[in-house]
């Protein structure tokens, strides 16, 4: 799992099967299951490609984050989750 330090912007990239789907959203969870973001959209870079860039506060609690893009494509939902570990720079 990778690491980001806390208070740095992260940036989340999917790769899609598909060129430009109905609807990409984002939510990001921390460690206590609590929403940072909820169902945010993220911006379309090129054809299949999807991004957002979250800024994490230093303040916020280290742990395991979960981002979890949602991709609807007509009637068709997919849905990955993605792990990272964020720490203090304390923590190095």
């Amino acid at each position: 799992m990778k690491e980001y330090l806390l208070g740095t912007a992260i940036k989340i990239i999917a790769l899609l099967n598909v060129a430009t789907p109905t609807t990409a959203t984002i939510t990001i969870e921390d460690q206590g299951s609590i929403e940072k973001i909820s169902d945010v959209a993220m911006t379309k870079d090129a054809d299949a490609v999807y991004s957002y860039i979250w800024q994490s506060a230093s303040t916020d609690n280290t742990g395991t984050y979960v981002a979890r893009l949602t991709i609807v494509s007509g009637g068709y939902t997919a849905v990955k989750e993605y792990k990272m570990e964020l720490i203090k720079q304390s923590d190095l």
